[in-house]
């Protein structure tokens, strides 16, 4: 009995210590676990900061990488429209510098064209007021193509595209530009371009002033032919004003003449009426009958006066101004 209770106290034992070892295992375990788990948070909160930061970091990189490819954007822009430029400038610089090229081969042909005629005698002469006067006189007068066209020819005036000169004992020589050398026009100091140019824009300005002065007789003839029409519109009313003037001062005068005659005849009663009251004046005076309103002796052949027509004071005579 004592070595059953022993051995099952032993086993007991050793169940109980077996089981406070799991226990305390597990206890370790659970805290190695906990420590475990803790640190994977805190590496979690780490690890989530850290994506953070790089999130930011990676939107600020990519805010930057946009800024900056805009900016090379807007450089490539600015640097296309300078290299086009640079381009611009340079075929504008290419060109001046054929033109210049060709201005200057030009320049050059007329000085060799110019050393082709013989060199004018210059002669300066001086008037009283100081004015100074030069005179060409080229020995042999050339054409566009070497020609003699006269010797000793003195250049007198140009105007225009015509140019003439003067001869000893000959009638002058008109010639067109085209038909002189250019060297000609190069020893008076003149270019057959320049020539061309200014004669052909003092053609234009000819052309202009002749179409000016032709509006301009054009509208005076016009504002002519009305002013005739206005004028014989006015004749026509003036006269037509004339004649019923005529008229009314006919009328007016055959109404004079009435009241005149019905005057006379009333002034003739009254004198006979008077002359069979002083019969004695009647044998004084046989011939004649005295009239004591008007003291004038009237014959006893007098006629009766005619009126002398007056204007009427109302109607006004169209021949005043």
């Amino acid at each position: 009995m004592n070595r059953a209770a022993v051995i099952f106290g032993v086993l007991l034992v050793l169940v109980t210590a077996g089981l406070a070892y799991v226990i305390h295992t597990q206890d370790k375990a659970h805290a190695a676990l906990a420590a475990q788990l803790a640190a994977a948070q805190t590496s979690n909160v780490q690890f989530q900061q850290e994506l953070a930061a790089r999130e930011a970091a990676t939107k600020e990189q990519a805010a930057r990488l946009t800024a900056l490819t805009e900016m090379l954007t807007e450089t490539t822009a600015k640097l296309n429209v300078t290299s086009a430029r640079l381009a611009d400038y340079k075929k504008h610089a290419d060109q001046v510098a054929a033109e210049e090229a060709a201005a200057a081969k030009k320049e050059a042909d007329l000085l060799a064209k110019k050393d082709e005629v013989p060199a004018p005698s210059i002669t300066v002469t001086t008037d009283r007021s100081g004015r100074q006067t030069q005179t060409y006189v080229f020995p042999k007068l050339l054409g566009p193509g070497g020609q003699v066209l006269a010797a000793e020819a003195e250049f007198g005036s140009a105007y225009g595209r015509r140019f003439v000169f003067r001869r000893e004992g000959a009638a002058p020589l008109a010639f067109d530009v085209d038909e002189l050398h250019p060297g000609v026009l190069l020893h008076l100091g003149l270019k057959p371009e320049a020539v061309k140019q200014a004669a052909a824009e003092l053609e234009q300005k000819n052309r202009l002033q002749e179409a000016i002065y032709y509006q301009k007789l054009a509208a005076r003839r016009a504002a002519e032919q009305k002013a005739a029409s206005e004028q014989a519109k006015f004749q026509l009313e003036l006269a037509k004003l004339q004649e019923e003037s005529r008229k009314a001062q006919a009328e007016e005068a055959l109404q004079l003449r009435a009241v005149e005659n019905d005057r006379l005849r009333a002034e003739a009663t009254i004198r006979q009426s008077e002359a069979s009251i002083n019969d004695p004046w009647r044998a004084l005076f046989p011939n004649y009958i005295f009239n004591y309103q008007n003291p004038i002796f009237v014959g006893p052949n007098t006629q009766p006066v005619e009126p002398v027509p007056q204007p009427n004071p109302f109607v006004r005579d169209p021949r005043a101004n």
